[in-house]
This record gives C-alpha cells, structure tokens and sequence, in this order.
C-alpha cells in the first residue's frame, strides 16, 4: 500500500477495490486512512445471483417482484459512487 501511496497522490484515488481481504482491509484502514472501501463487484453480484438460485432453482422462476428487487440490487452493486 506504501508504494500506491507514493506513486499515487491520495487525493487523486477514489477507492481501493479489495476482495474483502482482511488483510487488504486492515492495510487499507492503516495507509489510507480517509478511503473508502469497496468489495469487488463481481463478487457480490455472484453471492446475490447464488441466494436467489438456492431460493428459486432458476432464474426464470423468480417472481416478478422478486425480479424487479434482484435487478435493482445488480445495479446498485454496479452504480458508481
């Protein structure tokens, strides 16, 4: 992190994209102290696609307003701050 920090002003970085790492996190926390943090989207698009499979067993038998939540969750995750 000390190497992103000299080579990039920290004023400049508008987030550090972890994995949800701790130690990433904690390194985070410790050298960029006014970042802000963010999981790898791809991720969290994944855990949310999983949560509705184990409920639903397919995509095409999700409810349409359960639909309509799972499409407005996928793009807050990929919303830019």
């Amino acid at each position: 992190m000390n190497r992103i920090k000299n080579r990039i002003p920290e004023e400049q970085l508008q987030r550090i994209v972890s994995d949800e790492d701790n130690a990433i996190i904690d390194a985070v926390k410790r050298i960029f102290q006014m970042l802000f943090i963010l999981s790898v989207f791809s991720h969290q698009l994944k855990n949310v696609t999983l949560k509705y499979l184990d409920e639903f067993d397919c995509i095409e038998k999700i409810p349409d307003h359960e639909v309509k939540l799972y499409e407005a969750t996928t793009d807050l995750i990929l919303a830019e701050p």
